[in-house]
């Protein structure tokens, strides 16, 4: 693990994986329980229900 990524994990408030980070807006961590196929609809779903938090 390089030292940027470790940078990017502190930032964004990553503790376990799998995490996928969308547009620095959308923060999903784990599998989705849901279909998984992009588009429109799925991103206004991520972003609307999976807000990235960071903790100031």
């Amino acid at each position: 693990m390089t030292k940027e990524i470790k940078v990017k994990m502190k930032e964004y408030g990553i503790t376990s994986v799998p995490t996928t980070i969308i547009d620095r807006s959308i923060k999903f961590v784990g599998i989705p329980d849901f279909p998984w196929i992009c588009g429109d609809d799925l991103y206004m779903k991520l972003k609307k229900d999976y807000p990235l938090k960071k903790d100031n």
